[in-house]
Parts: structure tokens; C-alpha cells; sequence
């Protein structure tokens, strides 16, 4: 068709009557057009056309116009509104009439409508009247103001990239620890940014809090012994391990020195200029979790033990939390006080305020299903196998398990309802 009328008009003089007979057909065709893969075609073959857009947006406006016609008639009245909202694509106020009298009959309270898009994720957040599209990690954001619906700028999901100070001290004596001091010289204008760790030569780990808020060169931090007990009993011989890592940008710190004392043994280390700790480095993300509410996403790092937790409402970050790479999220806690995440032999709870792991759920959850209440407060773990499934109702506040139930077989339907309670179905 589009070949025909090129060669037509290709002839001296024939231009005007190759187009005018272009257009007739391209009418008739649209006339009959019954899918909106057609019309989209037709109109594409008429914008070809020297100064024919217009005529192009008037075939289109032509199907939608039929397509409302024929959706009244059925009383389909959902798709009639559609299609009247698709013919204003030339807008006339015979047209403007039809929508506004579906509109008005069907949904009286409708404030506002916006195009049809792509995106992979569209999320709705109740409370903030938020409406979210997510395309990757690029996120399009529309609010209410005013009885008005306002896009907002667009923004993009990132992810830090932390990167540990280490330090490493060899003890060849034999025996076990019965006695364990640690002292740090960290200057920092931001401590609560900051994640401290010793590591015994076994690999058990305990994590350390700094109660000041700032520390200089010459402040000296002391640990007290009960956040130590944890390593009471670790073999003295082998490599113990300090790690120290920031997890915010914007400030930077330095390691001055650190003290380790086992058994009045002491390991010092001093430097006269401190160490850097590495600044987080901040990337665009491709692996996030979104909250079924539109409130909140959490970002992971590729190549990072850490979860970036995002308030969509504010469109900034609230906490980075120190999440183990090979832990998955589970899900936010009731009012968002927790981020819940799956490891292999546990279930976490990390507190969102500061980032700290609160407790963990003796679970041995393995490879088993794992899911959220609605209200955040019940884990559902599922336990296939035969001759029956095991179904435990975990309470998120008390870390406790409050139910268990077994189920011969295995159902074919599992759900929990928002205040918690489990239900299965074969």
C-alpha cells in the first residue's frame, strides 16, 4: 500500500492526486479497523504524509470514538470510559462530554487520571496518597497536592558499596581466653555511622557499639567486658581480626590505633598519621526489595555486605543496615521498626533506626518458605516434606514461636491474613 502510493507520486504531477487517494484509502481502512494494533498502523502509514499529523490523531480519535459506541451498547461501561478517554487524543467537546458523563456517573469521586505507562513496578502507598513507578531502579513519583495530582522530579535508587578496614594480629600461644579487653583510637565526627567488629581465629564475631556520639585523635574508646563474654572460651592461638567500616558518606574517619588484651597479653597497633577507613561509594542498584505498601525498598550492594533502606515518601535513604550478602529480605517489620531477612539457619531482625541486628529466631529454616503477615507481626515458615508439612507461626515482637500446625501432604494453598493468622488448603 505505502509502495504504491511512493511510486504514484514519484511521477511528475501526480504528487497531489497520490495523496488524496492515499488518504481515502487510509480512511476507509480506519473505518474498519477493529483492533488498536490496526489504527496505531493505519495512523503510522498516515503520518508518512506531508503535514498529516493532525489527520493521523483524527483517525485514531475516529476508532476510540466507535470503540466507546460499541463498549455503551454492551453496558461494558469500564471500557467504554477507557475508550473516551483515548479519543481525547483530539479533543472536541462532544468528546469531552462523553467522558465527563461516564466519568461522572461511574466515578464521582475520581480527582484525576494519568496515561497509561511501562514500568516494571507500580506501587500505591495509602497513606501518603503516593503513586510510584519503578523502571529498574529509576523511580517516576505523582502525589496528591491540592486535590491535585503533581509529578514529582525523578530519582534513582542506589545502593553503598562499603569496604572494611582491617587489621590483623597473629597470637601463638595455646590455651583459651578467659580474660579479653579491647580499646580503639578512632577520630570520627559521625560514631553512629560506623560498624565495629572482632573476629576471633574460630570466626565467631561479636559487634561493638559506640556510645559517643563523635570521638577525636585523642579519645580513647574502652569496651566494656560484658559486650565481650561472647569470645570467653575462644582458642588464644590463631589470627584475631578487627573490622572497622563506615556506612554513611559525607564524613570521614580514621583508625589511630587499637588495643587488643587477652589473658594480659597485649596487641598494640599505633599509627601516626591513622589509617583511613574507606568511604562508602554509592552505585546505581539492581537488586531492590519494595515494601507491598509503597513506603519503603531496601537496595543491595553487588558487591557489599549491606542493605540501603529507602523511605519512597521522603525520596532519601533512611539507614544502611551491615546484611550479609547471602541473606534474603523477608520483609519490614510492623511500622517499619525491623527489616526481617532470611540467613540459612535463622531468621534476622534489624533494627531500622540504627541499623543493628535486634535479634534473631532460632528457626532452622534451610531452604523452607518464609513469609510476612500483612501487619508485620507473624512470620509464616513452611516446611514441605511427607508424609506431612509443618506450618510455625513466629511472633516477630517477642522472637517466639506461638502456633504450630501439621498438615498431611502437601497444600496447595498457603496464606496468612494480616493480623497473623495461618491458614492452609490442600
Amino acid at each position: 500500500m505505502e509502495g504504491a502510493w511512493r511510486n504514484l507520486r514519484s511521477f511528475p504531477g501526480h504528487a497531489e492526486t497520490a495523496d488524496r487517494l492515499y488518504l481515502n484509502l487510509l480512511q476507509n481502512r480506519a473505518a474498519g479497523a477493529t483492533a488498536e494494533e490496526q489504527i496505531e498502523a493505519l495512523a503510522g502509514f498516515a503520518r508518512n504524509l506531508p503535514d498529516s499529523e493532525a489527520f493521523a490523531d483524527r483517525l485514531v480519535a475516529g476508532f476510540w470514538d466507535r470503540a466507546t459506541e460499541r463498549a455503551m451498547r454492551a453496558e461494558r461501561r469500564d471500557e467504554a470510559i477507557i475508550a473516551a478517554l483515548e479519543s481525547l487524543v483530539v479533543a472536541t467537546p462532544e468528546r469531552r462530554r462523553v467522558a465527563a458523563a461516564l466519568l461522572g456517573q461511574d466515578y464521582s469521586q475520581l480527582i484525576a487520571t494519568l496515561p497509561a505507562r511501562d514500568a516494571d513496578r507500580l506501587l500505591f502507598n495509602a497513606r501518603d496518597i503516593l503513586l510510584t513507578y519503578v523502571e529498574g531502579s529509576q523511580v517516576s513519583q505523582w502525589s496528591l497536592q491540592n486535590d491535585r495530582l503533581v509529578r514529582r522530579e525523578p530519582w534513582t535508587i542506589s545502593s553503598l558499596e562499603i569496604t572494611p578496614l582491617l587489621r590483623r594480629v597473629a597470637v601463638d600461644r595455646q590455651g583459651n581466653v578467659s580474660r579479653i579487653g579491647l580499646s580503639v583510637n578512632v577520630g570520627h565526627a559521625r560514631l553512629a555511622d560506623l560498624r565495629l567488629k572482632l573476629i576471633a581465629p574460630s570466626g565467631r564475631t561479636v559487634e561493638l557499639d559506640f556510645r559517643a556520639e563523635r570521638s577525636s585523635a585523642n579519645d580513647e574508646t574502652r569496651f566494656a567486658s560484658a559486650q565481650l563474654e561472647p569470645l570467653l572460651g575462644e582458642t588464644l592461638a590463631g589470627t584475631w581480626s578487627l573490622s572497622l567500616q563506615d556506612e554513611a558518606p559525607g564524613v570521614n574517619g580514621h583508625l589511630i590505633g587499637w588495643n587488643l588484651n587477652l589473658n594480659a597479653q597485649v596487641l598494640v597497633e599505633n599509627f601516626d598519621r591513622g589509617l583511613d577507613i574507606p568511604a562508602p561509594v554509592e552505585r546505581e542498584s539492581d537488586s531492590v526489595w519494595f515494601d507491598r505498601d509503597g513506603r519503603y525498598a531496601v537496595a543491595r550492594a553487588a558487591r557489599s555486605d549491606s542493605a540501603r533502606l529507602w523511605d519512597l515518601a521522603s525520596a532519601q535513604p533512611a539507614r544502611t543496615i551491615a546484611v550479609p550478602a547471602d541473606e534474603r529480605v523477608i520483609g519490614l517489620g510492623a511500622d517499619g521498626r525491623y527489616l526481617v531477612t532470611a540467613a540459612r539457619d535463622a531468621v534476622h531482625l534489624w533494627r531500622t533506626v540504627n541499623g543493628r541486628r535486634e535479634s534473631v529466631l532460632p528457626t532452622a529454616i534451610a531452604g523452607d518458605e518464609v513469609r510476612i503477615s500483612d501487619d508485620g507481626r507473624h512470620l509464616l515458615i513452611v516446611r514441605r516434606g511427607e508424609p506431612e508439612t509443618e506450618l510455625e507461626l513466629w511472633s516477630v515482637e517477642t522472637g517466639e514461636r506461638v502456633a504450630r500446625l501439621g498438615i498431611a501432604g502437601s497444600p496447595a494453598l498457603l496464606s496468612i491474613d494480616g493480623g497473623g493468622a495461618a491458614a492452609g488448603r490442600r
